[in-house]
């Protein structure tokens, strides 16, 4: 593979060929948190380049990663490579980008390959993480995103424990089916960046990682953003993903038929997941 400096060179933007903005765009936003303030002279600055950059005729391209990557970036006419989005509002210069692992799964579980597994009529699915139901706590911290939500966005915007929420709706469809297998590890709370201890932190991603080669499918569901790593964590270990669905974008749609290489549950119909498991 090649680094960006092997395919790119800086240069003033009088001899570009494309104008990128600096920085990811959650760094203008003040972080990736919802209640974070903008930072309002940046976002002026970088304007300020985009306009500048279109009077020469230069395509503007500002990289957004994070949980909040599906908001609008306030630059007409910028090709926004972003890493969540929800499908019904992305827009003709929205580009999905893959998500990076930055460590091979496969590598770190100490296969050379992944571990073959011969057909059975009752499928196993696995998964190790966090998942609940929605508290008293959820609601209330849901009306203030909303509240923040229209005031920036203009529209009411997703919670971010939503997929808490459609994680556990989807693991009581699975274990309440006769006709899967299920392989789960849920937790109450995110524990791997919580653990201080390096040998701790070892041991709860040996579970993650042994609980992937365990099973047939991996569920797959969103998290505080509107994608998942999982998915690509799962193919990486030659497990099919099992993908909830909740109006997600995909990288090179137009190239890639995603519902080959895995099983797509729309969040609709989540309580149909074992259901759609079977049919596949």
């Amino acid at each position: 593979y090649k680094v960006a400096a092997e395919l790119f060179s800086l240069v003033p933007l009088e001899q570009a060929d494309i104008a990128l903005v600096p920085a990811d765009w959650s760094c203008y936003q003040g972080s990736f948190s919802w209640a974070a303030r903008a930072n309002h002279p940046a976002i002026r600055r970088a304007c300020r380049f985009a306009e500048e950059a279109r009077r020469q005729g230069k395509p503007v391209v500002a990289f957004f990663i994070g949980e909040r990557s599906y908001e609008r970036v306030p630059i007409p006419g910028a090709w926004v490579i972003r890493a969540s989005m929800y499908r019904s509002r992305a827009g003709a210069r929205d580009v999905m980008m893959p998500i990076v692992l930055y460590a091979d799964p496969l590598e770190k579980s100490g296969l050379d390959r992944p571990k073959e597994r011969s057909w059975k009529p009752t499928p196993s699915v696995g998964f190790c993480g966090e998942a609940r139901a929605c508290r008293a706590e959820d609601y209330l911290s849901g009306a203030a995103f909303h509240l923040v939500h229209i005031f920036r966005e203009g529209y009411p915007g997703v919670p971010i424990r939503r997929g808490l929420e459609l994680r556990m709706q989807a693991i009581k469809a699975l274990e309440q089916s006769r006709h899967v297998k299920t392989e789960f590890i849920v937790r109450g709370g995110s524990v791997y960046w919580n653990v201080a201890n390096k040998s701790d932190r070892d041991k709860v991603e040996r579970e993650f990682l042994d609980n992937m080669n365990a099973a047939d499918y991996q569920l797959s569901v969103r998290g505080s953003a509107n994608y998942s790593r999982r998915p690509w964590e799962a193919m990486a270990m030659g497990r099919p993903p099992l993908f909830v669905d909740s109006d997600c974008a995909w990288p090179f749609e137009g190239d890639v038929d995603w519902s080959k290489l895995m099983v797509q549950v729309d969040e609709s119909d989540i309580d149909r997941t074992a259901e759609a498991l079977v049919d596949f």
